[in-house]
């Protein structure tokens, strides 16, 4: 992925990004368009119409990403296959009110989010209505960090949920019974409602098939050559 850290045309958004939050306006934008005045607000009844929820230079960054490098496809999928799976509907989610535990949807391997995340991300449910949260702890100091950090909020905005950045000190320790060293963490706190997942953001970005199990499989037949991210 160092062709789309390092190039000059995507400086801006780089900069934005690590400084703090990308804007919403592309949703807040397609809200004002559906709106006309009513308090209903019209949700997106296309997959084309969720792709234009995300800004319009972040959705450049990544569909030039996950066409060009099949390890950011894979970061892609990873991430929506958790948000997709843990959001759903009708989970059996951990209240706000009780102690949270690390969630790992069917679908994925314990460890998914080693490479990606300081450590496995809980998803919460909150007692007085159907939003959920989850916190996603990204390495604070690496460009990778950041630009998978990246990847994920184009993944939330497509399904229409909130994510915020901030940087925060994590407790960690390298091995059980060893002492907790604080570490860093630039944390994506996601929330919004459950996701139904009838469309895939990767899908959407690489023009593969419905199944979401072969798009990126199809993605890597279509690549002369990536790099490694």
């Amino acid at each position: 992925m160092t062709r789309f850290l390092q190039d000059d045309a995507l400086q801006g958004v780089r900069h934005q990004f690590f400084e703090g939050e990308l804007p919403q306006r592309q949703q807040q934008q397609f809200n004002n368009n559906n709106n006309h005045g009513q308090q209903a607000i019209r949700e997106p009844q296309t997959a084309h119409e969720m792709l234009f929820r995300i800004d319009s230079r972040l959705r450049r960054v990544v569909k030039k990403a996950c066409t060009n490098s099949l390890p950011a496809a894979r970061v892609v999928k990873t991430f929506e296959t958790f948000v997709i799976e843990s959001f759903a509907a009708n989970n059996n989610k951990t209240k706000k009110s009780q102690k949270k535990q690390p969630t790992t949807p069917s679908s994925l391997d314990d460890d998914w989010f080693h490479n990606l995340l300081l450590e496995q991300p809980t998803v919460t449910q909150r007692k007085d209505n159907d939003k959920y949260t989850a916190q996603f702890h990204f390495p604070a100091q690496t460009a990778t960090g950041g630009f998978h950090r990246l990847l994920l909020h184009a993944v939330c905005q497509f399904h229409g949920l909130s994510a915020v950045s901030r940087t925060l000190k994590l407790a960690l320790s390298s091995n059980a019974g060893d002492e907790e060293t604080p570490t860093q963490s630039r944390a994506l706190l996601v929330t919004g409602p459950p996701v139904v997942g009838k469309f895939r953001l990767l899908t959407v970005l690489t023009g593969a098939d419905d199944d979401p199990n072969q798009e990126v499989e199809e993605l890597g037949t279509k690549l002369e050559g990536w790099t490694m991210v």
